[in-house]
């Protein structure tokens, strides 16, 4: 009976730490509204098309279900929030079921929660309805069903290592990285004897039946992904050093960091974890791929529940005492960094509380700038004010040219709301080279008109006669491209839109 009313205890315990992170999730402050990322994926569900999407189309999917949920002219930000939430609290029961798996018991199972609540990575993929946040949950449901295999369990697992493998591959094309890493580990294992039966060999074919859509989006029109990355290396991944690659792994983790580091040296020497051997070489295959490619270092944090749940069984053998300081200091510590994983205080709190901790890296941007908020904090501000001031410049034209006027915007964050709030306040669609904005085309309209925001105005005047700044829109908080864009409303067309588009191009980055 003590053992029944033990293990339910440690139960309870996981399931107050599951709880403490849904409610770390609702406690974003109002300041913050959506995502430039999140506009861009909600826009996708808009011209959601399964087989022609220009990324692996699981966001979008997402995007219309959180379209179907919301309503209303802010759109539907809760559910956007609701997905994110629950998918990184799945995230933290595969990281729990995993410390089982590998032989944990209540005080590992309790660890392993605690240190994926208190690191400030999934806190933050787990705020924001992006591909991140997707991905480290197919990424740790696929180690999850590997490690059953490890310890001896069903061969049926193989297919839960497919479905993982293809809904990342829905996800993200950076699951190649773990599917390398899964068949390194899977050689140096018992499990190679596998490889003479069908089961692996189903896993393969389920997860290429559902990477299908990826794939044949990508040759619809393509292969923008090497565009993007072409992009992304030029106007990020350049700036990447490897160095910060290595040091990121343990300060994205906060707290957590000295589980994650146990469990990589629990998975090489520990005794009791030799039967999981294999999955320290599926982490430092995976680790020196991405390394090699100088990428960031929240690449490789979908194995880090890998590492936290290895840590938690190693760690939750400690005594009693050593063990409860340890937990205190994990659980501790994350609510100290809190802030810097979810953006829970206003913008001028969160401006001061960086400045405090002196945590100048979480500060700097994709391009090496420096803001005073984190950059996915700056980028959750101010979007619908300067949806508001289009607006404005809109209704003040007489209503003939409202009929005729096109709305432009010169990157994906103000096309995205413009797209995602603009038209639930009346607006029409707009219209971009951005990115995937460029192949959904310049609408009907000939452009004859056009009220243009982010766009240089020495660039539109090739294309019209004249250019009018009828307003001025800035926000304090947002990044540098946000700050001090002039509204403009171009006439006298040279072209038509339609004649001129195909002579651009998508714009990447």
């Amino acid at each position: 009976m003590s053992e029944e009313r033990s293990s339910a205890g440690w139960t309870a315990a996981v399931l107050a730490v599951i709880v403490a992170k849904l409610a770390v999730h609702a406690a974003v402050h109002p300041a913050y509204g959506f995502h430039r990322d999140e506009l861009l994926y909600l826009s996708m569900a808009d011209h959601f098309d399964l087989f022609r999407m220009q990324f692996p189309p699981m966001i979008a999917m997402f995007g219309r279900l959180a379209n179907a949920i919301g309503a209303g002219p802010d759109g539907p930000l809760t559910a956007v929030r609701a997905i994110a939430a629950l998918a990184s609290t799945l995230l933290l029961l595969f990281t729990v079921l995993l410390a089982g798996t590998m032989g944990g018991g209540g005080p590992a199972r309790l660890l392993a929660a605690a240190a994926v609540l208190a690191a400030p990575v999934f806190l933050r993929a787990g705020t924001l309805l992006q591909p991140v946040v997707l991905e480290q949950l197919w990424w740790t449901a696929a180690v999850y069903a590997f490690a059953r295999l490890l310890a001896g369990r069903d061969r049926r697992w193989w297919v839960g290592v497919g479905l993982a493998l293809g809904l990342g591959a829905l996800t993200k094309f950076s699951v190649a990285f773990l599917g390398v890493g899964l068949a390194a580990a899977t050689i140096a294992s018992p499990l190679r004897i596998d490889l003479r039966s069908r089961w692996p060999w189903l896993a393969l074919a389920l997860g290429a039946v559902l990477a299908i859509p990826s794939v044949t989006g990508q040759i619809a029109w393509s292969w923008p992904f090497f565009a993007q990355m072409a992009a992304l290396k030029a106007a990020q991944l350049a700036r990447a050093s490897r160095l910060d690659f290595v040091t990121g792994q343990l300060t994205m983790l906060g707290s957590a960091a000295p589980v994650a580091l146990a469990g990589l040296i629990a998975l090489i020497a520990y005794r009791r974890l030799a039967a999981f051997r294999a999955l320290a070489v599926l982490y430092l295959v995976a680790a020196a791929l991405l390394l090699a490619g100088h990428a960031k270092e929240y690449y490789l944090a979908p194995l880090a529940p890998l590492l936290l749940a290895a840590g938690a069984v190693g760690l939750g053998r400690l005594p009693r005492i050593p063990y409860a300081l340890l937990l205190v200091v994990v659980l501790a510590g994350g609510a100290a960094l809190v802030p810097i994983g979810t953006p829970v205080l206003p913008p001028a709190s969160m401006a001061r509380y960086a400045a405090r901790l002196g945590i100048t890296r979480t500060l700097k941007t994709n391009t090496g700038a420096s803001l005073p908020l984190p950059q996915d904090y700056a980028d959750m501000i101010g979007w619908g004010p300067m949806v508001d001031a289009v607006g404005a410049v809109y209704r003040a034209l007489p209503p003939d040219e409202r009929r005729r006027v096109m709305i432009f915007a010169g990157n994906y964050g103000e096309a995205g709301a413009l797209q995602v709030l603009g038209t639930r306040r009346g607006l029409p669609e707009p219209i971009s080279v951005a990115g995937d904005f460029f192949h959904w085309g310049p609408g009907m309209l000939p452009g004859e008109i056009l009220i243009a925001i982010g766009a240089p105005r020495d660039r539109l005047l090739r294309i019209y006669g004249r250019c009018d700044q009828r307003g001025v829109f800035d926000h304090p908080w947002m990044v540098d491209e946000e700050h001090h864009s002039p509204i403009l409303v171009c006439r006298d067309a040279r072209q038509t839109l339609q004649q001129l588009w195909p002579r651009i191009g998508p714009q990447w980055g």
